[in-house]
């Protein structure tokens, strides 16, 4: 399993952690900051990984942040290589509906 140095950094505050429950304190830009770390955080766990891994816990409360509103994902207790069978079949079949729905649909795709 290769090294992830996803707590190289000293975080101040996790998003929950908030005491208000609005998120009026967070402005658009800094939402898509953390939004575009999340998701390359994902995109290193499923495909520079090897083997490609599974988050499966992503919530407000595990996702770090530092004082420039940089994310890393925490709560890795979760990670795992292997998705069960019953969600690949689930997603094989969605995949499969929407690759029929494209046939039926053409107005509908890109």
């Amino acid at each position: 399993m290769p090294r992830m140095d996803l707590y190289s950094f000293w975080f101040k505050k996790a998003v929950q952690s908030q005491n208000d429950d609005s998120l009026d304190w967070l402005s658009w830009d800094k939402r898509l900051k953390i939004a575009r770390g999340v998701a390359e955080g994902l995109d290193y766990l499923h495909h520079k990984c090897d083997p490609p891994l599974v988050h499966r816990n992503i919530d407000a409360g595990g996702i770090l942040l530092d004082d420039n509103f940089e994310a890393r994902l925490g709560r890795l207790n979760q990670v795992c290589t292997e998705v069960k069978e019953t969600n690949r079949n689930k997603v094989a079949r969605f995949l499969q509906l929407t690759k029929d729905s494209e046939k039926r649909n053409p107005a509908y795709t890109d």
